[in-house]
């Protein structure tokens, strides 16, 4: 069996809060934040995005990760 990187994920942008969870654990990298433009919620200042989605692994540890259930990977969650 070949495995190949890769993956259609989805951020729940009303969801995600920014917490940085999914940046700190993934492996590859995929993940970064970004600021929301014109957001003054002092909580929801950042959200995050799979910049790299090309090169999820599968090994879900953002989904685990995430308080708010807000990443969505290939229909998982």
């Amino acid at each position: 069996m070949v495995f190949e990187k890769g993956a259609d994920i989805f951020i729940d942008e009303d969801e995600c809060v920014g917490c940085r969870k999914c940046v700190e654990v993934c492996p590859e990298d995929v993940y970064e934040l970004e600021r929301r433009p014109g957001e003054t919620d002092p909580d929801r200042v950042f959200k995050s995005v799979a910049k790299q989605p090309e090169n999820c692994i599968l090994c879900l540890s953002c989904i685990e990760i995430c308080g708010k259930s807000a990443i969505y990977i290939d229909n998982k969650q």
